[in-house]
């Protein structure tokens, strides 16, 4: 069985000015029985300090499955000036990070009782779109593949790196909870993740794509 470990209080060093988007959407239910409806908590987000002037803003909802807190990640920006331009993969694992650091709080210690499962849900297939953003004057936008751009944003010179959700998908993966103390007082969270991330559907994208666009998996 494969087992992922995640040390969550681990500092992440970025470096470069930059935005990226994970557009918003509505990832399938990967509907189980028995599950109550996706809810929003607060104000739905959950920020990642990734360092200074940098942070990580993750768009969630949260329900119970047969006594199983889900989450169901519904998109993701980051922004800033000290960042870089990271893959679709490394973003969607710093939002798990993020989700299980957040809800791992009450936990049982790892050794001392049983550990939280805790499932969460993303949609799996993204395309890539990279705009560079021109200013004084009119704003002089490009962006590779074309398509919607995004707001314009009022800094002299900005790339951005968005991705948008393509084909009907969603990936689920597991994890085990638990906390474990640290010397200096507290605690900080461990997630196992339990086997390999689940697909479910294609990436095949029923709506047009624009002009060298390519719908690629970011499941596993």
């Amino acid at each position: 069985m494969k087992k992922i470990i995640f040390s969550l209080f681990v500092v992440l060093t970025l470096l470069m000015g930059v935005n990226l988007e994970l557009k918003s959407q509505t990832p399938p239910d990967c509907q189980g029985p028995d599950c109550g409806p996706w809810a929003i908590v607060g104000d739905g987000t959950k920020t990642i300090a990734i360092n200074d002037g940098c942070s990580l803003v993750v768009q969630f909802e949260v329900r119970l499955c047969n006594g199983v807190a889900e989450f169901r990640i519904l998109g993701w920006s980051q922004t800033g000036v000290n960042c870089t331009l990271y893959s679709a993969q490394t973003l969607k694992e710093m939002a798990f990070v993020g989700i299980l650091e957040g809800f791992g709080g009450n936990a049982a210690l790892c050794g001392e009782g049983t550990a939280t499962t805790v499932h969460i849900f993303i949609g799996s297939c993204v395309y890539e779109q990279v705009c560079t953003y021109s200013y004084p004057g009119p704003p002089m936008i490009s962006c590779n593949p074309s398509g919607t751009t995004p707001p314009e944003l009022a800094l002299s010179t900005r790339t951005t790196r968005r991705h948008i959700p393509c084909g009907t998908v969603c990936c689920k993966t597991i994890f085990e909870v638990c906390r474990i103390n640290k010397p200096s007082g507290g605690s900080y969270v461990k997630a196992t993740q339990i086997g390999p991330s689940v697909s479910y559907g294609s990436c095949v994208s029923t709506d047009p794509l624009p002009p060298g666009a390519i719908c690629l998996p970011i499941c596993n």
